[in-house]
């Protein structure tokens, strides 16, 4: 079975059966010791091994300074209302939105436009989600605690960890 963590709004995922690390779906090579230790059922020495790994690979090759710039250019377009997101989402087509760790437990989510955004470890606890579109976004490791989902778009959600207790 397959093990997932997050890391700056990334996707960090071993799959023991054939070996592979990925970060948000690109292979990591493996070191030979890395190999070695994966070859035999995960502790958490080794989990924790593998994502220190990918942890350094990520640092490595991603610019996560600009990441996080984008996340909070995002987050605050977002928090100036939703007849203002959704404008911006218009204008924005292509864009994905980046919203991972973000605070939105006070931000006006209401029939929001949250199709495909990436909220992984999202601050959500209690948020106001009442016909919120969540066409395919990720909630990876997001907390929903108390959040009111009624009416929301729901199709395609992805949870790769525990989905907390919200109002559905």
């Amino acid at each position: 079975m397959a093990s997932a963590f997050y890391y700056h709004g990334l996707t960090i995922e071993f799959d023991p059966g054939n070996q592979r690390l990925t970060v948000d779906g690109e292979v990591v090579p493996l070191s030979k010791a890395l190999k070695e230790m994966t070859s035999k059922p995960l502790n958490k020495g080794t989990q924790a091994k593998l994502i220190e790994h990918a942890k350094r690979c990520v640092k490595s090759t991603w610019d996560l300074i600009g990441r996080d710039a984008i996340r909070d250019r995002h987050e605050a377009e977002l928090k100036k209302g939703v007849e203002h997101w959704a404008r911006w989402r218009r204008a924005h087509p292509a864009i994905r939105p980046l919203l991972y760790e973000a605070d939105l437990k006070k931000a006006p989510l209401e029939k929001a436009n949250l199709a495909n955004a990436n909220l992984i470890k999202a601050h959500l606890n209690g948020a106001h989600l009442e016909g919120a579109n969540l066409h395919e976004a990720n909630l990876g490791g997001a907390d929903l605690t108390r959040a009111c989902l009624q009416q929301a778009t729901c199709a395609g959600l992805i949870f790769t960890r525990r989905f907390c207790m919200a109002r559905i």
